[in-house]
């Protein structure tokens, strides 16, 4: 929001775009606070892409997904290739994987390998969720019980990774800030890997050439894109870009048992914001309670 006022008064008709989690809550503040134009962006939904492509023996690029929903947790409600329906042959290798599941990925990637809790509400909702069962679970807490030692249900991966991540922090900065100081050679690789991220590049030039772009995910106020959630709520949905700027593809209705999941957690994510703009700590404990991965009123009164 900060950044969003200081856009106010240097450059009032440019757009925010937010990378930062929580992403949905984030740009939610900036568009109820501010009149800067913001979008979220999450490369999650290419990942899970790329996992069904590879799952399913396709190039990543020929197949076409449309995916909708909440930041981490949006729903894969079409896959085709070629216009053939791939819906059929995935579900059926998703249960043959339930059935006899995999050894973990051994590097603890959360988007390699199998992933359970995303097969496990396939079958429950009829849909896939997108971006891969590290965050997905966090929608859903009795994934994430403590069992023994780890987690349930193939997450303790994901828990690994992020933790690798976190203690390799340091070194990456010292080699980021020696690569833009010169005193080391650039990471070609690195670069090469990257460039897809967050697609903020390609969303630029649209704007920029007026030339129109169609967009896997893009993170937008609500305003009926998706019928059943709240209009206010930001969503994530396939999007239009163009010299307009970011425009979300409206989908319809999402089925009932998915949009009360997401509806909740749009109305939660809500009350986190009023709560954040206004530093009212009863409205922040009120948001710590709605949230159902806080087990107790004591373990969220703690954290506050």
């Amino acid at each position: 929001v900060a950044i969003a006022r200081d856009m106010e008064a240097l450059c009032p008709n440019a757009w925010l775009f937010n990378y930062t989690n929580p992403l949905s809550a984030l740009v939610r503040a900036v568009h109820k606070s501010s009149s800067i134009k913001a979008a979220g962006l999450c490369h999650g939904v290419l990942h899970t892409r790329a996992d069904i492509a590879d799952a399913l023996g396709v190039p990543h690029h020929e197949l076409s997904v449309t995916v909708a929903g909440l930041n981490h947790l949006a729903w894969v409600l079409d896959m085709r290739h070629g216009g053939q329906d791939l819906y059929p042959a995935f579900r059926e290798l998703q249960r043959e994987l339930l059935a006899s599941p995999p050894a973990p990925a051994a590097d603890g990637d959360p988007y390699a390998g199998f992933q359970e809790v995303s097969a496990r509400l396939l079958e429950i909702y009829g849909y896939y969720p997108s971006p891969g069962d590290r965050h997905v679970a966090e929608f859903f807490p009795f994934f994430l019980r403590q069992t023994g030692n780890g987690l349930g249900y193939g997450t303790q991966a994901g828990l690994d990774m992020t933790n690798r991540i976190l203690a390799s922090r340091d070194d990456r900065w010292d080699r980021i800030v020696a690569q833009a100081e010169g005193r080391a050679d650039l990471d070609r690789a690195l670069f090469d890997e990257a460039r897809e991220g967050e697609r903020v590049v390609a969303i630029m030039e649209a704007i920029i050439t007026g030339e129109p772009l169609l967009e896997l995910a893009v993170n937008v106020r609500n305003d009926g894109l998706i019928a059943n959630l709240p209009r206010e709520a930001v969503v994530e949905v396939p999007g239009l870009i163009d010299g307009r700027g970011v425009h979300g593809v409206g989908i319809g209705s999402l089925p009932e048992g998915i949009a009360n999941l997401l509806g909740t957690r749009a109305r939660q994510q809500e009350l986190t914001v009023d709560a954040a703009l206004t530093g009212d700590r009863q409205l922040a404990l009120q948001a710590l309670l709605a949230d159902p991965l806080v087990p107790t009123v004591e373990a969220a009164a703690a954290m506050l």
